[in-house]
């Protein structure tokens, strides 16, 4: 008898695990099972009537992943071919492969790498922003990068009415702003762009405005209410 893994994500938002067992004639190969074994059927239609597994621990950035789902899943995995690591897993919209190349856990890059066709960014977009930034953000190639590695994977997963909060701390004049108007120019559109500055925190009326005051008056959340996808800068 051999035992196939197969992952899906269950009412708890987290994946679980189900052990099926196989008779060596049975199994032809791992991928074969998941793709034609009518055990997967319910596992496959679950995934998609709930949302993406909250793979990102509601949009926190992570390393490995099935490490924090799954601690013995390498151990599970490994019954399969003789510690042959392979893993399949199902993501809404897009049942493709994740784990390849026999890697014993998956992160946010390998769900990016699948997943990107069908979200606004794809990543054949990724080239045309970085060139954009570092053409209009002079001497900050390093720090552009290191954004944009977690920046473009999040962006990808985010949810439905979920915001994407994103500090950029720095003395002026270093492309905090522009850096901030030049992706949202690709997410949502020039537009969109909704700009508060911190000197006006010492207004006592600006202060009413932030805190939201009577529904009569104008307050903060009311104007981001107003569009329903903009950036906000500080």
């Amino acid at each position: 008898m051999s035992s196939v893994l197969y992952l899906y994500q269950g009412p708890t938002h987290r994946f679980n695990y189900i052990i099926q067992e196989h008779s060596e004639n049975d199994l032809i190969s791992f991928s074969d099972v998941l793709f034609e074994s009518p055990y997967i059927t319910d596992i496959e239609q679950t995934i998609k009537n709930y949302s993406k597994a909250d793979l990102y621990f509601n949009a926190d950035i992570f390393s490995t992943v099935a490490e924090h789902l799954i601690p013995n899943l390498p151990e599970l995995i490994s019954r399969l071919y003789d510690g042959n690591y392979l893993g399949k897993i199902f993501i809404q919209n897009a049942p493709t492969l994740l784990i390849k190349n026999l890697k014993e856990t998956f992160d946010d890059q390998d769900i990016y790498e699948e997943t990107h066709k069908h979200r606004p960014i794809c990543r054949e977009d990724i080239p045309a922003i970085y060139e954009e930034l570092n053409k209009a953000i002079l001497g900050q190639e390093r720090a552009i990068k290191q954004l944009m590695t977690p920046l473009f994977p999040l962006i990808q997963d985010n949810q439905e009415q979920k915001p994407i909060v994103v500090m950029l701390y720095g003395p002026p004049g270093v492309g905090k702003t522009e850096t901030a108007k030049t992706i949202h120019s690709h997410c949502a559109g020039d537009d969109n762009v909704f700009r508060l500055q911190l000197s006006n925190f010492k207004n006592n009326e600006f202060l009413k405005y932030m805190s939201g005051g009577k529904v009569s008056e104008p307050s903060l959340a009311r104007d981001l209410q107003k569009k329903e996808h903009q950036i906000s800068s500080f």
